[in-house]
C-alpha cells in the first residue's frame, strides 16, 4: 500500500482508508479501525456494537453501530441517499402511467400489507383526498410510500389505473446515518410551494 489516507479528523475518527492509486481506494472499516493512535481489528458483533481489539496493545474498543457488519463492509449505501437524486420520468407502456419513483437499488420490500391497504382505502381510493404518513425517523415511511407508488405504477389492468402521472418531490432536510446513529443536515429540495410547482412542471 502506498499510504494510509487521513482525510480529516472526523473521518479518521470513524474509519481508515488505504490508497492503492489515485483512483483506487479500499475502505478498511469495519475490519480495521484507528482509534487513539492505535490500530484495532474487528473481533465479533454484539447487540448494536462491534468489538475490536488492538494489534499491539492489550485493550479493547467497542464501536456503536446500528448497521449489519456485512452491509458496512461492502459499503451498502443507505437508501436515503437516493431521495436526493433526481429520477427521470419513465412511462409504463402497458398502462400509460408516467412516474419518477426513486430507485431503492437491490432491496426487496417485505411486509406492511396492512398499512398499504389502509393507505389505499383511506386516501388513494377517495377522490381528491390528502393524507400524511408520520412516525419516527428511520421507521420506513418513505419506503412504504415508494412501495405504494410502485404498486400503482405497475397496475396491469388499464381499467384500474387511478393516476396518469406519479410525481415524486423529496421534502427531506436531513440524512440519518445508520452506521453511527447520527443525523446530518442537508440542503432541502423543497423550501416553498413554488419548488413543488416547478418540479411538477419540469416533470
Amino acid at each position: 500500500f502506498d499510504r494510509v489516507a487521513r482525510l480529516d479528523d472526523e473521518y479518521l475518527r470513524k474509519s481508515t482508508e488505504l490508497v492503492l492509486a489515485d483512483t483506487l481506494r479500499i475502505h478498511t472499516y469495519p475490519v480495521l479501525l484507528l482509534r487513539d493512535d492505535a490500530l484495532f481489528f474487528y473481533r465479533r458483533t454484539l447487540p448494536g456494537t462491534y468489538e475490536y481489539h488492538s494489534l499491539l496493545l492489550d485493550k479493547a474498543h467497542f464501536e456503536q453501530t446500528k448497521k449489519k457488519f456485512n452491509e458496512t463492509l461492502f459499503q451498502v449505501g443507505s437508501k436515503q441517499e437516493l431521495f436526493w437524486t433526481d429520477v427521470l420520468p419513465a412511462k409504463n407502456a402497458a398502462n400509460g402511467i408516467t412516474a419518477n419513483i426513486p430507485d431503492e437499488g437491490p432491496y426487496e420490500f417485505i411486509g406492511r400489507r396492512k398499512q398499504i391497504t389502509q393507505i389505499y382505502d383511506e386516501i388513494i381510493s377517495i377522490v381528491n383526498e390528502n393524507g400524511i404518513v408520520y412516525g419516527p425517523g428511520g421507521i420506513g415511511k418513505t419506503a412504504l410510500i415508494i412501495e405504494v407508488t410502485k404498486t400503482l405504477y405497475r397496475e396491469k389492468d388499464p381499467a384500474n389505473v387511478l393516476y396518469d402521472n406519479i410525481i415524486w418531490v423529496s421534502a427531506k432536510s436531513n440524512f440519518y446515518d445508520y452506521v453511527f446513529g447520527t443525523i446530518e443536515e442537508r440542503e432541502p429540495q423543497v423550501r416553498s410551494l413554488d419548488n413543488i410547482l416547478f418540479a411538477v412542471l419540469r416533470f
